[in-house]
């Protein structure tokens, strides 16, 4: 693509960018409602439901999905099980997992 018309394509990205926000895009009765936001998952009841994680050990993915289990027990009251295995015994693992 020669620099005329990038230059275009890019003058005519930035000219629908800002036509779509100055026309609240992503805002009012159109807009679909999101699903995974906060506000979505406060409103569910997970009371009296347990999740269990499988995760490669702490500090590689161990910590990160131990906040965010918190945080979602937080949230919606569900208990959350973590699971932390090694690298090498993670798919022996889950699969132990999927048997029972």
């Amino acid at each position: 693509m020669n620099r005329g018309k990038a230059a275009g394509v890019l003058i005519a990205v930035v000219a629908l960018s800002a036509l779509a926000a100055s026309h609240g895009a992503g805002e009012g009765p159109s807009a679909l409602p999101d699903p995974y936001s906060a506000a979505a998952i406060a409103k569910k009841n997970y009371r009296n439901v347990t999740l269990n994680v499988l995760s490669l050990e702490k500090p590689v993915q161990g910590e990160p999905v131990e906040l965010h289990a918190r945080q979602f027990e937080k949230l919606t009251g569900a208990t959350v099980t973590s699971h932390f295995v090694p690298f090498h015994k993670l798919y022996q693992e889950l699969l132990y997992g999927l048997k029972h």
